[in-house]
């Protein structure tokens, strides 16, 4: 699966130079802070790389915005900037951005940092063995499945070990279309006594236990299954 990246910057050759250094990586690109609480709502991100100075705001004003948004709350940040002040960057790192980036951009340096970024992240996020999209909160050590309102935990979803390992990569992987033998290889392994029509009956429990919730699991023809976000 590709890290998902959101560009907020006002700079289109910005956003094809970013493209371009991110190319093995999916990029959503936003000109205007609207447009990047827009994106935000939408869909979760695995980093933002964030301009200081936009049309429409500052990016230290948006990050505490962010902070006090349940979906995005722990979306990792970095400023990418013009301001090259020590008090900018002074400000930037006490807000808790990962990491405060001075431009001109030099490709190879950036990619090197969010790459490793990304490696930090993603190796905490085993550590602690908890992941958290949308309003749903997942404990792999105690495969326990909370259901978020308004970011606090309030209801805890009764699902069978398979199902939690169906949701989880589902949830790892959002948006992302999955065939059944590749469901089969991922949750069962090597299993020889399972077959496709089984992963049919687990994705319909699954679907009918996470009803309350802002996502759902869709058939796509011919290809498999995918989660996404109602309405979306």
């Amino acid at each position: 699966m590709a890290e998902r990246i959101l560009i907020v910057d006002d700079c289109d050759t910005h956003h094809i130079l970013m493209a371009g250094i991110f190319d093995r990586f999916e990029t959503v690109t936003a000109r205007t802070l609207a447009e990047a609480e827009r994106a935000l709502d939408r869909s979760d991100f695995s980093l933002i790389l964030l301009d200081v100075n936009l049309p429409d705001g500052d990016g230290f004003s948006f990050y505490a915005k962010l902070r006090a948004k349940p979906h995005a709350s722990r979306t990792p940040v970095i400023f990418i900037t013009a301001n090259d002040s020590a008090a900018g960057e002074i400000m930037g790192f006490s807000l808790g951005a990962e990491d405060y980036i001075v431009k001109p951009i030099e490709p190879a340096r950036l990619r090197t940092r969010v790459e490793a970024r990304l490696k930090r992240i993603a190796e905490k996020e085993e550590r602690d063995l908890t992941l958290q999209k949308g309003d749903l909160r997942l404990n792999v050590s105690q495969q326990r499945v909370g259901l978020l309102k308004e970011g606090r935990e309030e209801e805890l979803l009764s699902l069978t070990p398979v199902e939690f390992k169906l949701l989880f990569h589902f949830l790892r992987n959002e948006g992302h279309v999955f065939s059944r033998g590749q469901l089969l290889n991922t949750v069962w392994g090597n299993a020889t006594d399972v077959f496709e029509r089984t992963v049919d009956m687990h994705i319909s429990k699954l679907r009918r236990k996470i009803e309350a919730s802002e996502f759902t699991v869709n058939a796509v023809h011919g290809a498999g299954y995918r989660l996404s976000r109602r309405g979306a």
